[in-house]
This record gives C-alpha cells, sequence and structure tokens, in this order.
C-alpha cells in the first residue's frame, strides 16, 4: 500500500483540531507555505519537524514510512529500527510536555480544589509520562540491539 502523504497531512490537521495558522506558527513558517505544502507537498527536509509539530502519531509514522520505505503504517506492525523509535520518542516526549503545561496550574491547586476537569488534566499527565518512559525503554532496547553485533565483530577480531 502506498501512503499518500497529501490525504494523512490533511487529516492530521483536522484529527488534531489544528489550523493552518496554529501550524504555521509551530513549524514558524508562513500561512501561505502551508497553503503551498498542501498543494504542491512538504519539503522532504521538513516532513519530520511537521509531523512532531502536529503531535499525531499516524501521520508521524506516514511520514517515516514515506521518507525511509520502511513499513511503519500498519498499526499492528512493530519495529525496532533506530530512528523509528527515535522519532516515536520524540512524538512521546512532546505529547508529555503538552500534557505537563496542562495540568501544571491543577497541581499547583492543591487536592481539595480538585475538579473533574483537574482530574482528567493530571491522568492525561499521568499517561503521557507512562507512554514517554515506554518509549524511552524501547529506544534504550533498540540502540542496544544495534550495539550487541559491533561488540560481537570485535570479540572475534
Amino acid at each position: 500500500m502506498t501512503i499518500n502523504i497529501f490525504q494523512e497531512f490533511s487529516r492530521s490537521l483536522q484529527e488534531e483540531g489544528l489550523t493552518r495558522k496554529s501550524l504555521a506558527a509551530r513549524v514558524h513558517v508562513t500561512q501561505a507555505a502551508i497553503s503551498n505544502w498542501e498543494a504542491r507537498g512538504i519539503p522532504n527536509d521538513k516532513l519530520i519537524p511537521v509531523a512532531l509539530a502536529i503531535g499525531n502519531d499516524r501521520f508521524l509514522n506516514a511520514v517515516i514510512e514515506h521518507q525511509t520505505g520502511l513499513r511503519v503504517f500498519a498499526d499492528d506492525l512493530d519495529t525496532d529500527d533506530p530512528l523509528v523509535v527515535y522519532l516515536h520518542e520524540k512524538m512521546a516526549q512532546k505529547k508529555f510536555e503538552e500534557s505537563a503545561e496542562r495540568a501544571e496550574s491543577v497541581l499547583s491547586k492543591g487536592r481539595d480544589h480538585f475538579t473533574a476537569t483537574d482530574v482528567n488534566k493530571i491522568r492525561s499527565y499521568i499517561d503521557s509520562g507512562e507512554s514517554l518512559v515506554e518509549s524511552l525503554e524501547s529506544l534504550i532496547g533498540s540502540l542496544k540491539s544495534q550495539i550487541r553485533p559491533v561488540e560481537k565483530v570485535k570479540a572475534w577480531m
């Protein structure tokens, strides 16, 4: 299956509730540049920064597959490729930071003053923290698996 990066780009903007203006601000380009990208395609050097700025896992997978040819788009497919694992870790880190910002004001209130919305923000913060830890563990495991073959070669020499 060939990834239609144009469809995935539009879909991810809609899913994340982002406007062209807000994405332009996140990527530090003009709104006209975003419109041009929708019509002509996102330049290759901007694909990963755009995917991380959008914050949509599906679009990040589509970008990775589009740029590398690695099959990572299927939801049930896991990969140990360090690039893929690293980019997923960056996405998890971004989501954790955004969640931490939302929860920061809530955490300073004190437990007696939490509303249901506050509790949900804290849960989101905890969940994204757990996701970040899992991503970091996966990245470390991936990097270790890449190092082991080098160590074995050195041992043979």
